[in-house]
């Protein structure tokens, strides 16, 4: 018996045995690669996701301050208006 032999049979490995754990370690590291890959994705479209959102609160900023401004102007014009009538 070859020392290979010899530790096989001390940690209890056989070739069918060594076949199994391969096959296991394979299927194991197919499974982990698949649920990264999920991950990967779900991660990336809830990225996107808070992009649009924060698209969308930017687009509602900018339309408040534009509403703002209009309601400056017109404060303005009615103050004006005010004035002009009374002269």
């Amino acid at each position: 018996m070859n020392k290979e032999d010899t530790l096989k049979k001390i940690i209890g490995l056989d070739e069918e045995n060594l076949e199994l754990s391969e096959k296991s370690i394979r299927q194991e590291i197919a499974r982990l690669s698949d649920e990264l890959d999920q991950t990967v994705k779900s991660k990336y479209l809830y990225a996107n996701e808070c992009t649009n959102v924060a698209e969308q609160l930017y687009d509602l900023a900018m339309k408040i301050k534009e509403l703002n401004l209009k309601k400056q102007q017109l404060e303005i014009w009615n103050v004006n208006k005010k004035y002009l009538s009374q002269e």
